[in-house]
């Protein structure tokens, strides 16, 4: 129990961030001590050696200018006006027996009787330890003439205190850097997943009967800002889904009630009848009918659910817009000629836009159907389709009786029919397949108010110039 406790906190990303970057960081600080110790040591020690070097040169040039005596005469003028001696001096002759030697008497603990038994090349240098083993005598070799040798040397006492106190000094830096780096990563860790720890709160949150909580959006431009704002799209359209199904639950609950209930009555009154044939076949041509009705009231409501959710298919290619509006006018002729209705299409050839072939007929049918039933008898309908900046608009105009202010507002609402619609054929829920689609192909459609002066419907699709150009038909 208390080992699977102790998983728990290890195994979130704040804690593997926070021992990331405290690992990358208490690596960068040794591997920093380390290298400025390695720099130091070998300035310290490259300094230690040129001094050796310019006073064995020294004592060098003295022994070639008068021999022994010179060198002697030397060190004993350096007692009295130098102070005091800090090199190590042997003069050796070719046996390598010792003929002048200066020690400091800081200096006794250092073996120099291994020189006597180590013979050198014309330059070498030579360690020798103290006896407690802390410090040791560095001695430089210099070959002089006669076969004599003079060897100098200095012990690495005072570059070992300077070495020690940046040690000391480094190790307080080290721990601070390494008490704030601690602090500073738990901090930043915890910062950087705010959040990612306010996204997983409000998802525990979340209710089917509440989609509204959004996850704030965090200032900084950066990855997990991209990901709060596709999560809160995605709550857009988990609650627009949501919503329309709410919606569309409702409106098949109300409108299927009707013809479900007419086919009921229908099929009992054919049971409760003389059972002849006529009477059977009437009430099973009145159930069709009606199954009809209730297959495409269904369809127009899952092609508007889908398209208000965004998940509408739409299979999209380049159309030309007077080839798509010809074969409408074409099919509402004969309806239109009835009533006594002229149809005009004034559609200029090479008005290009992108969309699917299908639905854009389905929506241009739905509003010439609109223009032809509610227009006046013996009068016009005009479709005008023009260019207008990066939109192409097609315009539906009938000399009916118009529409108020409020009905334009309410038109687009499902299964909405007007006082003068409620006679006529229909399920008041044309405008709304016509919106979603049109806003499916990323455009926009808005009715004219003027109540008297007939409707006048304007569509906006994008140009097909403004579209990326395809040759192959687009899913979406």
């Amino acid at each position: 129990m208390y080992l699977n406790r102790l998983k728990e906190p290890i195994q979130k990303i704040s804690f593997k961030l926070f021992f990331l970057y405290g690992t990358v960081f208490v690596l960068s600080a040794i591997l920093l001590f380390f290298g400025s110790y390695i720099l130091l040591l070998s300035s310290l020690k490259e300094q230690d050696h040129n001094e050796i070097k310019a006073e064995a040169k020294e004592f060098l040039e003295l022994f070639q200018q008068g021999g022994v005596d010179l060198v002697q005469s030397r060190l004993a003028m350096g007692k009295k006006f130098e102070t005091p001696e800090r090199y190590f001096l042997r003069l050796a002759d070719r046996e390598n027996k010792t003929v002048l030697l200066r020690l400091p008497y800081q200096w006794a603990s250092f073996y120099i009787k291994e020189l006597e038994i180590w013979y050198p090349s014309e330059e070498a240098w030579k360690k020798l330890k103290a006896e407690d083993g802390t410090t040791y005598l560095e001695v430089y070799t210099l070959s002089a003439a006669n076969g004599y040798w003079i060897q100098v040397g200095k012990t690495s006492e005072q570059r070992d205190k300077i070495l020690k106190r940046f040690q000391e000094i480094s190790s307080l830096i080290l721990i601070s850097l390494l008490l704030l780096g601690t602090v500073s990563g738990a901090i930043l860790s915890r910062r950087a997943l705010k959040p990612v720890r306010e996204l997983i709160s409000i998802i525990k949150a979340l209710d089917i009967k509440n989609l509204r909580e959004r996850v704030p959006e965090p200032s900084s431009k950066d990855e997990i800002r991209e990901l709060v704002i596709l999560f809160n799209q995605l709550l857009d359209r988990i609650s627009r889904l949501v919503f329309a199904m709410r919606r569309s639950f409702d409106s098949v609950a109300h409108d299927l009630r009707t013809p479900i209930a007419r086919m009921r009555g229908t099929a009992e009154m054919a049971l409760l009848g003389d059972g002849t044939p006529e009477t059977l076949r009437e009430a099973l041509s009145d159930c069709v009918e009606e199954s009809d009705k209730v297959l495409r009231l269904l369809n127009a409501i899952m092609d508007i659910t889908e398209a208000e959710a965004g998940a509408l298919r739409l299979k999209k290619e380049p159309l030309d817009l007077k080839d798509l509006l010809t074969p409408l006018v074409e099919l509402y002729y004969p309806v239109a000629e009835e009533k006594g209705v002229s149809v005009v299409l004034e559609v200029p050839q090479g008005l290009g836009i992108l969309g699917d072939q299908v639905r854009l007929s389905q929506a241009m049918a739905n509003l010439l159907d609109n223009a032809v039933k509610y227009t006046k008898e013996k009068s016009l309908v005009k479709i005008t389709g023009l260019k207008r900046g990066e939109f192409v608009e097609v315009i539906f105009e009938d000399e009916g009786p118009g529409l108020d202010k409020e009905e334009a507002e309410r038109i687009w609402q499902w299964f909405y029919r007007s006082e003068g619609a409620k006679g006529k054929r229909g399920f008041g829920i044309g405008l709304a397949i016509v919106k979603a689609i049109v806003e499916a192909h990323e455009g926009r459609i808005r009715v004219d108010v003027g109540k008297g002066t007939g409707a006048r419907f304007v569509v906006e699709l994008p140009s097909i110039q403004n579209q990326a150009p395809s040759n192959s038909p687009i899913y979406n």
